[in-house]
């Protein structure tokens, strides 16, 4: 029985872990919409020049790489979900 406390102490700090790695990964991808965002506006406004295509197609690639951060994120926090869940009914 203490192993399985052990565990499951283990398993929460991992999932504590996750869930501040997936707020920074949400804060990431919101700063870099409003570039994103920023950038559009810029565009709309005036005759794009190279350097706002340039950094539109960065922010585009930095707001794609956050979006897959994310669902990694989450995937590994699922993933968890179900060993802690697991964890706990062997505990019973």
């Amino acid at each position: 029985m203490a192993g399985q406390s052990t565990t499951l102490d283990s398993l929460f700090q991992e999932r504590m872990y996750l869930i501040s790695a997936l707020s920074q990964a949400n804060a990431d991808c919101l700063r870099a919409l409003q570039t994103q965002s920023g950038h559009s506006i810029l565009m709309m406004m005036e005759q794009p020049c190279p350097s706002t295509v340039e950094a539109q197609g960065k922010t585009n690639d930095e707001v794609d790489a956050c979006r897959a951060r994310i669902d990694r994120l989450e995937a590994e926090l699922s993933q968890l979900d179900l060993k802690i869940e697991h964890a706990a009914r062997e505990g019973q």
